[in-house]
């Protein structure tokens, strides 16, 4: 019986050596975990610098595209300023010209219905006159005939 007794305890301490086995590598496996876990804020500084450092480098890269897309617009906006005022200043020139064209126009108008108006005038005068010459004739050849005939 003692050799079953030493055969079980032999037993039993293999098993134990397996389960210690199994322990050591859970053990080693753990402090590797706790090496990893232990690095592991170093890491996370370390990426959250990377980042940090990457965000800078967007916002410095968004900055000087937004300069350079406001000096765009704003070479646009004074480009188009000035072509609006060229325009206008075109258009201002046009404007005066044809109303100066207008005005002398206007003025020759006036001026020909003045003298149309005048010449009218005359041509009323002659005919008035000729009207008036013509019933003094006629009555003076009435008067004449008036006497010839010793009416009176």
């Amino acid at each position: 019986m003692d050799l079953t007794k030493a055969e079980k305890t032999l037993s039993k301490l293999e098993e134990n050596g397996e389960k210690i086995a199994e322990v050591t590598k859970s053990v080693q496996k753990f402090e590797e975990v706790s090496k990893k876990l232990q690095n592991l804020p170093d890491d996370i500084k370390k990426n959250t610098s990377s980042i940090e450092l990457r965000i800078v480098d967007v916002e410095k890269q968004i900055s000087k595209e937004n300069e350079k897309l406001t000096t765009l617009i704003r070479d646009e906006l004074k480009s188009s300023i000035e072509t609006t005022n060229k325009n206008l200043s075109k258009i201002e020139t046009q404007f005066n010209k044809q109303n100066e064209d207008l005005k002398t126009e206007i003025d020759k108008v006036s001026q020909d219905l003045k003298e149309f108006i005048k010449s009218n005038d005359l041509e009323n005068l002659k005919i008035n006159r000729n009207i008036y010459l013509l019933m003094f004739f006629v009555i003076m050849l009435i008067g004449m005939s008036v006497y010839q005939s010793r009416l009176f």
